[in-house]
């Protein structure tokens, strides 16, 4: 495990805790399009924190010429559909209620921090049309050949 994944894991930890010292302060009644869209915001607020890391480690590595591939991360992927859902939930007035027990916010907090730290790696590859394992894709995105 590198430096800076243990860093993320690090402050996994740190914010699963802080979220478990006020989940007294988190509401009790949330709509599911809300929820969604948080849950999104909090993945690709992950994945941007990620990617700006990696690309502050990339300039200090800057021999190195970007690769172009066909591919965008799965986290990415996964975060903006979730945007495009909830707000389809939240625009359409969906009656669905939730009303999370107080364990459930850092619960869920560990659930999606750690859903994007364990597809950290995972790209959908638009030529071949799968995802696939891509451990660096700090990379130029071609979307032609």
């Amino acid at each position: 495990m590198s430096p800076a994944e243990k860093i993320e894991l690090g402050a996994i930890v740190v914010i699963v805790g802080v979220v478990a010292g006020i989940r007294s302060y988190l509401p009790a009644r949330l709509e599911l399009g809300d929820a969604v869209l948080f849950a999104a915001a909090l993945l690709l607020v992950q994945g941007l924190i990620r990617d700006l890391a990696r690309v502050r480690a990339a300039r200090r590595l800057a021999a190195q010429s970007p690769r172009k591939v066909t591919c965008m991360c799965a986290e990415s992927t996964i975060g903006a559909t979730a945007i495009f859902a909830g707000l389809i939930l939240v625009f359409l007035l969906t009656p669905v209620v939730l009303r999370p027990p107080g364990f459930a916010w850092p619960i869920a907090f560990a659930a999606v921090t750690l859903f994007g730290f364990a597809t950290r790696h995972l790209v959908l590859d638009w030529r071949e049309r799968r995802f696939r394992w891509e451990t660096d894709h700090n990379v130029t995105v071609a979307w032609k050949k």
